[in-house]
């Protein structure tokens, strides 16, 4: 797979970690590591954060050396009600490729996804499954799935994996692989209770 096929801001070329059509995204629960996989089992992203520090930017890197930087998701200085905005950059010249803006009230949740000047792109739309109680957390633009992020319920290990369904989209992949990790950090875990946003 090339990286022409991937659509992104700009004319700027994506890594290899960025190619990939599966991750799994894993933290440790009460933890400060969070791990993502490709579906090889390598690590392709890693990121460090203090326990219940939610205040600090997420800082993505390659593995767990932490010498390459890839992706900075900038956590809002504060939030309107239950609306925050995550501006997602590149860490060397600090350019913005995208937001996400995450809705959350009384354990419901929406992420819109939103271009360089603010226009809407795509959202993370959550279904419940014909006779089941598995819901289904599809992101989709104005024409097609995109991607499917599926949780994985254990409240003592936070996972999510990340499948990209259609490369051909106006939503930059690295505004996806954002949105995996914000869905881990935020969403899943037993510590999650007893966080505040």
């Amino acid at each position: 797979m090339t990286e022409s096929r991937f659509k992104i801001v700009g004319k700027d070329k994506l890594s290899r970690v960025f190619q990939h059509k599966h991750y799994l995204f894993q933290r440790k629960i009460l933890g400060s590591e969070l791990h993502v996989y490709d579906n090889s089992s390598n690590v392709v992203f890693y990121l460090r954060q203090k326990p219940f520090s939610l205040k600090k930017d997420f800082r993505v890197y390659a593995d767990e050396n932490m010498n390459r930087e890839l992706l900075v998701i900038k956590i809002p200085i504060f939030t309107l009600w239950s609306t925050s905005t995550y501006n997602i950059e590149e860490p060397i010249i600090g350019k913005k490729i995208g937001s996400i803006v995450r809705w959350a009230w009384k354990g419901n949740y929406e992420y819109i996804f939103s271009s360089l000047d603010g226009q809407e792109m795509g959202k993370l739309i959550t279904t419940r499954v014909s006779f089941s109680l598995k819901q289904r957390h599809i992101i989709r633009d104005n024409e097609q799935e995109i991607a499917e992020i599926e949780p994985y319920y254990n409240p003592f290990i936070p996972r999510c994996s990340l499948r990209i369904i259609s490369p051909e989209s106006n939503i930059d992949v690295r505004l996806l692989i954002a949105a995996g990790i914000l869905f881990v950090q935020l969403e899943l875990g037993l510590d999650n209770v007893f966080r505040s946003f």
